[in-house]
């Protein structure tokens, strides 16, 4: 019941980075700008076949060192609500091994989480090449992606988007290196999606309970709670 659940989620996700792995062959991205010292690209990935799937050469690295705090920091709270609901957001939605991802979440060694966040990362491309050694042509709806690049050309964070009906847009992924976070970039890679699609009215996303730190960035934005789930709640911004 669990791998039904999530295993589509892995997929596509999949089905997305090896899209993104075209940027080493040098896919044009279809905006770039600048914001300070920082390059800004924009790239529209259309839903299309495809026969391969390699590593998250770019972007992985990324997320992992992003995330790789989040339960830490949750245990760290000492808030018992919150802990309890990442634990079962750990079995239920992760299918992980509770008592290892608590070892590895309390332990002090930041490499060590980052490490871990990669190979749950590369399970699931494994997963992912298995289902795709079956099903060689996947249809996949348009996605959207904003990468931030330092001056020598490293990528310090990205975020993903999914258009949806009556001009709204759902940013499923927002990931900036810890190195770079405070620097205003959040607030380029979410809002700039509204510069380069005017028309949009809204964007939307979803935060679990205990990533506060993300939370409180959402409601600084002006983001709104508009619904509420056992792991998450729905945060919507609109245009004025």
């Amino acid at each position: 019941m669990f791998f039904n659940k999530i295993f589509k989620k892995i997929v596509l996700f999949i089905v997305f980075f090896t899209k993104l792995n075209l940027f080493a062959l040098n896919i044009e991205p279809n905006k770039v700008w600048k914001v300070d010292d920082k390059k800004m690209e924009f790239y529209e990935i259309n839903g299309s076949s495809y026969d391969f799937i390699n590593s998250y050469e770019i972007l992985a690295p990324i997320q992992a060192e992003a995330f790789a705090d989040e339960f830490h920091n949750c245990l760290l709270s000492k808030d018992k609500n919150l802990i309890n609901k990442m634990k079962n957001y750990i079995v239920e939605e992760q299918g992980l091994d509770l008592s290892y991802e608590l070892e590895i979440a309390n332990s002090n060694d930041k490499e060590l989480r980052i490490n871990n966040e990669l190979k749950k990362l590369n399970n699931q491309i494994e997963l992912a090449k298995k289902f795709l050694d079956n099903n060689m042509c996947i249809e996949i709806d348009p996605v959207y992606l904003i990468l931030v690049k330092n001056e020598n050309d490293e990528y310090l964070g990205f975020s993903v988007f999914s258009p949806k009906p009556n001009q709204r847009v759902y940013l499923s992924m927002l990931a900036i290196k810890p190195k770079a976070q405070s620097q205003g970039l959040a607030k380029h890679l979410i809002f700039s999606i509204l510069d380069i699609f005017p028309k949009l009215e809204s964007i939307f996303l979803d935060a679990v309970y205990w990533n506060t730190k993300a939370r409180n960035i959402y409601e600084h934005f002006g983001f709104k709670i508009t619904s509420i789930s056992e792991f998450t709640n729905t945060f919507e911004y609109k245009k004025n």
